[in-house]
């Protein structure tokens, strides 16, 4: 973490040297997950369940930042899901080309979020695949999918760790997920 820390600086001081951190977006973002449920110091991956690998939000939620001086707010947290696949359009949008929306990108530009004036959330659904294994996002809504027989319905908003599946008591939103 201190390398990680140590690096990052260096970039931003370089930006700062070059007279060009007030007209640079720079994102930051981690890959997917913990390695394993506990990690090598033997902390677990709490609040969230699962880890690397796996789609439970320990294994796909990530750290995520963002920071354009002088055009993002400082300090503003957003909290609707994105998607690392949101900053190529975010990044054209922030350089000024601006048809690319009939290019079938897979991602979002976040801009309008993270200033503040877009409406709505950048995404209606986020899906993850991993071999047999499915999520669908929704809102606050998460379905997971292990193969043709076992899904599970989570409130993400109320249940962060992912304890109470709800997919018999929401059988239609469990179908609407799937298709």
């Amino acid at each position: 973490i201190s390398a990680l820390d140590d690096g990052v600086g260096a970039v931003m001081d370089t930006l700062e040297k070059e007279g060009i951190l007030e007209n640079t977006l720079v994102f930051f973002a981690s890959d997917n997950g913990a390695p394993v449920t506990i990690d090598v110091d033997g902390r677990p991956n709490h609040p969230l369940t699962g880890h690397k690998r796996n789609l439970y939000e320990g294994g796909i939620r990530i750290p995520f930042a963002v920071q354009w001086c002088g055009v993002l707010p400082k300090g503003k947290i957003y909290e609707k899901p994105i998607s690392s696949l949101d900053i190529f359009p975010t990044a054209l949008a922030a350089a000024g080309v601006e048809d690319f929306e009939g290019h079938d990108l897979d991602g979002t530009n976040l801009l309008p979020y993270l200033k503040g004036n877009g409406s709505g959330e950048p995404h209606e659904y986020l899906f993850w695949r991993s071999g047999p294994n499915a999520a669908v996002r929704k809102g606050k809504w998460k379905l997971l999918m292990a193969g043709e027989d076992l899904t599970r319905l989570y409130n993400v908003d109320e249940d962060l760790g992912e304890k109470k599946d709800l997919s018999v008591e929401k059988p239609e939103l469990v179908e609407e997920m799937k298709k």
